[in-house]
């Protein structure tokens, strides 16, 4: 689609004049903008599929007392797709500061105040809004069992370049392995996408400004939200696990339990990393996967 129809509809809504846009390195399920407007201020545009999730994600946040978020100037859907209309984050990206893995800790403390956010139900905000509730254990045994839309194993499995055998083990592991995990009693709010493209960052004060992107957000463990950060590390900041387990402290039971979440994340990755044809990222991630299964 044009940007120009979205650009007309973003000047009514803000009655102000579109003067010029950049696009930022995109995301997978989203177009994004960044738009100059005529009194010199700017705003970001996401538009696509999944942006109404994002939407209910920040409305929710909104009523909590987490508030480093983008501010909402505006929404509204175009051929099936909504668009959101946020102001710009300030700060810088994190990906983009001097000496990145500095600032480990401090987004450690972050992600901790975002799970503080809790609900009575798990899954994905917009669904359980539109009154859609399951279990914990059927959220996980969805995304393994091929129910869930994105997650088709069968496809991945055969593509040539997917250490199948690797895959399926992980597999029969997490599916043989969810009926034993332990539910929590309160579902708190997981960004799960939580990577140095999302963050930013005041590099005076180290102080996270804003944290972008809820479109994968649920409510659910902490743990598989401390999981999916931890293979970020594992990929690009090695030298920064020991501190993601000093700040963590996880009791024995709580490790396990973390360890195991870590597994079914290495396997969304073989998804992206396949699906991106991402061959030397998946490569390196078959690795990981291979010594994480040794351990069972």
């Amino acid at each position: 689609m044009s940007n120009s129809l979205l650009i007309t509809e973003t000047e009514k809504i803000l009655n102000k004049s579109i003067k010029s846009i950049e696009s930022p390195l995109q995301g997978a399920d989203s177009s994004v903008l960044i738009c100059s407007l005529d009194d010199s201020s700017e705003i970001v545009l996401k538009y696509g599929e999944e942006v109404h999730k994002d939407l209910a994600v920040i409305n929710i946040l909104n009523e909590s007392a987490y508030k480093k978020i983008p501010k909402v100037l505006g929404d509204f859907v175009l051929e099936e797709k909504t668009c959101l209309i946020t102001d710009k984050a300030t700060g810088t990206l994190w990906e983009f500061c001097d000496n990145p893995d500095v600032y480990i800790e401090e987004v450690l403390v972050e992600i901790e105040k975002i799970h503080q956010v809790t609900s009575k139900y798990p899954g994905q905000p917009f669904y359980i809004d539109q009154g859609l509730k399951i279990t914990w254990i059927d959220f996980l045994n969805r995304r393994y069992d091929g129910t869930e839309e994105y997650y088709k194993w069968n496809n991945v499995l055969k593509n040539q370049r997917v250490n199948t055998q690797l895959l399926k083990k992980g597999l029969e592991i997490v599916r043989s392995g969810i009926k034993s995990v332990s539910v929590p009693q309160t579902f708190s709010m997981l960004h799960m996408d939580l990577n140095d493209r999302n963050i930013f960052i005041d590099e005076q004060t180290k102080e996270i400004t804003c944290v972008i992107d809820w479109t994968d957000s649920v409510f659910g463990d902490r743990l598989l939200d401390l999981a999916r950060f931890r293979l970020l590390l594992t990929h690009f900041y090695p030298d920064s696990i020991n501190t993601y387990w000093q700040f963590n402290k996880f009791a024995h039971e709580e490790k396990k339990l973390e360890e195991f979440y870590f597994l079914c994340i290495c396997l969304d990755y073989v998804i992206w990393y396949s699906e991106g044809e991402d061959w030397d990222y998946l490569e390196r991630h078959e690795e990981i996967l291979s010594e994480v299964i040794r351990e069972y």
